[in-house]
């Protein structure tokens, strides 16, 4: 009788260790279904930041064309009115003095026509140098907006080398992270295996000493 009670309470025993195991190997499961769950995620939300990324840098290179464009253009417009104006000035001047000098006297006239003429050289270089005044700095209006335009390019392409760079960091890191997911995953199996096999062993002996002991036979424990 004592030696039935002793099998049913090491049974006992054994099935609180299967119990016992089979919450570990839940609640472990349930952990490792968690990480890869939150592994999922984060490459998730890693993927959404990166696209984010390549919109804004996409969208800001787009700005920064447009509003190059734009500011060449304006440039180019004003230096063509600003020409425009000028050449109107020389031609309405030349047109007064000749009108006033057909208005004075012959001997007037002549004379006002030779300081006129002084005047008109004096005017057309005082014109010819703001005219080459102007297209100078139109010209390095335009240099510096091509150099701000191959700084702002040299930027985003930097910006493209960073978030390319951290894509590659994220994939690796993601990759080693589900590495390591499967390797802890393989690790539970193995010893969640190991235990099942240890329990039934141990099922096992306690059966057949049972059996032995009812059928009279020595018995032996382990």
């Amino acid at each position: 009788m004592d030696d039935d009670e002793d099998v049913v309470v090491r049974l006992a025993m054994l099935e609180d260790r299967v119990s016992a195991l089979e919450e570990s190997v839940l609640g472990s499961i349930e952990e490792n279904r968690s990480k890869f769950l939150a592994l999922s995620e984060a490459a998730d939300t890693e993927k959404e930041s990166i696209a984010m990324m390549k919109e804004t840098v996409e969208k800001n290179l787009h700005k920064l064309e447009g509003a190059v464009s734009l500011d060449i253009n304006l440039e180019r417009l004003a230096r063509k009115e600003a020409e425009t104006k000028l050449e109107k000035f020389v031609n309405d001047k030349i047109l007064s003095l000749s009108l006033e000098a057909q208005a004075g006297s012959a001997s007037y006239s002549q004379e006002r026509l030779r300081g006129d003429e002084v005047d008109q050289y004096a005017l057309k270089g005082m014109i010819v140098e703001n005219l080459q005044a102007e297209r100078e700095k139109w010209r390095n209006v335009e240099e510096h907006l091509l150099k701000k335009i191959d700084i702002t390019s040299e930027e985003i392409q930097k910006m493209i080398r960073i978030e390319s760079k951290i894509r590659e960091e994220s994939t690796r890191d993601i990759i080693l992270m589900l590495s390591k997911f499967k390797e802890t995953i393989g690790s539970d199996i193995a010893r969640e295996k190991q235990e099942r096999e240890r329990v039934t062993e141990s099922i096992l002996r306690i059966l057949e000493e049972a059996n032995l002991r009812g059928s009279g036979g020595a018995p032996h424990r382990s």
